[in-house]
């Protein structure tokens, strides 16, 4: 079984759940989307509700609960001319195991455990307060250990894009930059002359890439190259984080969508202007 889009015929593999227990109509979808990199999505109806965050070469940057249960289940991601798309194979030995989306909102991978005759929950999404999509708006950053500031806060060189708005909790407009970027360009877009640096997120789930674009064949010194050249690029980050093998690039154009802290995250690289550099 697999997940994901025919390129040649535009057909599309996917997963959704009864609208209810005993109606079997059809009302969440999880979905692998195709853009950038390849995303397992939860929608409901038209809206994005949870994202397990872009393929790393391992696994799906947010879901770092996976790296625990490897042995048993092997990710297959398959990106060429003619399909994306996301499947498992399980090891010899390995109890049956599926993945589920429910009626009320959640996918889950179960896992049989014989002796207790039942399915157990090895991974289930959305997890916490900021698995909920762009929780904390654009360039806002999540963070589930945090409820004294309502879980969001702003990067280092943002702010609150209305400060009123989150002293009463509605984060939804996200966060703006303190001082402007400092990149001058020619005609077709290249810097000609910045100041520009870069700050480095640890440990979190990488943004949305749908307003990214994604090179696998480059290395991680050139993409930072490519970053800075470029005034329209405001973050980027190693495609495929493979032991021994970081390499590939990604850069976000536009705004930064569905940030937060997860245990065992990647590193994010983001623009900021010298003055906010420390």
């Amino acid at each position: 079984m697999k997940m994901g889009k025919n390129r040649w015929t535009g057909s599309e593999w996917y997963l959704s759940s009864w609208r209810s227990a005993d109606d079997p109509s059809p009302a969440y979808r999880f979905v692998t989307e195709v853009n950038g990199l390849p995303d397992n999505t939860l929608w409901d109806g038209s809206t994005k509700v949870y994202r397990t965050g872009p393929w790393n070469g391992l696994r799906f940057s947010g879901t770092t609960e996976d790296a625990s249960y490897t042995s048993m289940f092997k990710f297959v991601v398959t990106i060429n001319d003619g399909e994306v798309t996301f499947g498992y194979t399980a090891t010899p030995g390995t109890p049956p195991s599926r993945i589920v989306a429910t009626s009320t909102g959640f996918v889950k991978r179960l896992v049989w455990e014989a002796s207790a005759q039942r399915w157990e929950t090895f991974l289930k999404g959305p997890r916490d307060v900021c698995d909920a999509y762009a929780m904390c708006g654009p360039f806002g950053l999540c963070n589930a250990n945090a409820p004294s500031t309502s879980f969001c806060s702003c990067p280092r060189g943002f702010t609150p894009a209305s400060p009123a708005e989150w002293d009463l909790r509605e984060n939804s407009g996200g966060c703006r930059r303190s001082a402007a970027l400092d990149c001058a360009q020619g005609n077709e877009g290249a810097s000609t002359s910045s100041t520009d640096g870069f700050m480095v997120l640890q440990g979190v789930k990488l943004p949305d890439t749908f307003n990214a674009s994604v090179d696998a064949s480059t290395t991680v010194e050139e993409c930072r190259a490519r970053c800075f050249a470029n005034c329209s690029c405001v973050a980027y980050a190693p495609a495929d984080i493979k032991v021994g093998a970081v390499a590939g690039c990604i850069i976000w154009t536009g705004n930064i969508t569905d940030l937060r802290y997860v245990d065992g995250g990647q590193a994010l690289y983001m623009r900021l202007p010298k003055s906010e550099l420390g």
